[in-house]
């Protein structure tokens, strides 16, 4: 849980922020051809350590733009305070709630730079971010987004994990849309929004974020862009992706019908551009992922039932005898029934999966102390 100190006004009040003439003399950077926008509803307590850390940023992005979404606990004023003290951060306001991915397409059209980042009010960047996305889309002027790992962070501020669970490559580099297809085979959830630098330019080309596929709206854009013009891939963590029961991505996913909605609608949208021949038979691999990841948040956090689990992922009638015997187990019936689909349905490589972790076990005895130890301080009562 969030300190005492930041429930009650901590780093909220005007008091606890320096002025902008003597922040920017700490920040001897520059700044980046970079528009941060951040979508803010309700986020009274995590977003001063997200405009903070984008803050500690070298070099800074050149603005940051928060949206607030109709805020009703005081967000709205901590953002207006920041805005007060730091010239780079520009405030719209939505006069009544009209969700996040309204609120992403109102910072991409207001947005001045060449490239965009979306940030989420409960996350924020690891030291490099900006600089490295930055540079690598310099370097790549053909590619559509950058991005890199992310570490994964508990309510109390600590390490618990990374993302993409498997690495498309294991050294900072370009990878071409043919690339791209080809490692699509073995998974694609190595966009993540929270380490996500768009080419604004392609991203208004595509239209922006289709409200319509909801939270999913930034994983189409970049699967899409991706597909189309390659993207940039860091191996370092560069942004924390706080997991936490009442965040807008932890409920999100467990709504079971909400995401088989999303899921019709999506899968149209790849059929679609299958036809065109852009993502060379994507939509089956998706369709099959998706629906694999809605069975997984379904076991984990229940309830769940036989009828349920099958009209999920699909199967035999030999599929529905190995479940029901599964679902009477009376212990780590969790464990077996995703152990029987991953094996079944291989939703993922599991060899990338294997080498992946491998990876991360032998790398993380160094960086995870000093990953722990940025993320702490900057969830501290550290003064700005």
């Amino acid at each position: 849980m969030l300190s005492a100190r930041r429930q009650a006004g901590g780093r909220t009040g005007t008091g606890s922020l320096e002025n902008d003439r003597s922040h920017r003399q700490r920040t001897t950077g520059g700044t980046a051809p970079l528009s941060v926008v951040i979508p803010s509803y309700n986020q009274v307590n995590h977003l001063p350590v997200c405009l903070s850390a984008f803050l500690a940023q070298v070099p800074q992005p050149s603005e940051i733009i928060i949206v607030d979404d109709a805020s009703t606990d005081g967000s709205l004023d901590v953002a207006r305070a920041f805005s007060e003290k730091f010239s780079l951060i520009k405030v719209i306001e939505h006069s009544a709630n009209q969700g996040a991915p309204e609120a992403l397409n109102t910072g991409l059209h207001a947005a001045a730079e060449e490239f965009v980042l979306f940030g989420a009010a409960d996350d924020f960047p690891l030291p490099g971010l900006v600089g490295t996305g930055v540079d690598q889309l310099k370097q790549h002027p053909s590619a559509g987004l950058f991005t890199a790992e992310v570490a994964l962070i508990d309510a109390d501020s600590h390490v618990i994990g990374y993302r993409p669970a498997f690495l498309p490559t294991w050294s900072a580099k370009y990878l071409s849309p043919s690339k791209v297809s080809v490692l699509l085979e073995n998974g694609d959830n190595f966009l993540s929004g929270s380490a996500n630098i768009y080419r604004r330019k392609l991203l208004l080309e595509i239209g922006g974020f289709d409200t319509v596929l909801g939270s999913f709206c930034d994983g189409y854009a970049s699967r899409l862009l991706a597909l189309r013009h390659g993207f940039c891939f860091v191996p370092t963590p560069l942004a924390a992706w706080r997991i936490i029961p009442d965040s807008i991505s932890h409920k999100t996913a467990s709504q079971h019908g909400k995401n088989m909605e999303t899921l019709s609608l999506a899968l149209d949208k790849w059929i679609a551009e299958d036809m065109r021949g852009t993502t060379n038979g994507y939509a089956e691999l998706f369709e099959l992922r998706w629906r694999f990841s809605v069975l997984r948040h379904m076991l984990l956090n229940g309830p769940f039932e036989v009828d349920m689990i099958m009209d999920t992922i699909g199967g035999s009638s030999f599929d529905r005898r190995i479940v029901s015997l599964l679902c009477a187990m009376p212990f780590a019936k969790v464990t077996l029934l995703l152990g029987w689909f991953t094996i079944k349905k291989k939703p993922v490589s599991l060899w990338a999966l294997l080498f992946s972790g491998i990876r991360r076990i032998t790398l993380d005895v160094l960086r995870r102390p000093r990953i722990d130890k940025y993320v702490q301080e900057i969830n501290g009562p550290t003064n700005w």
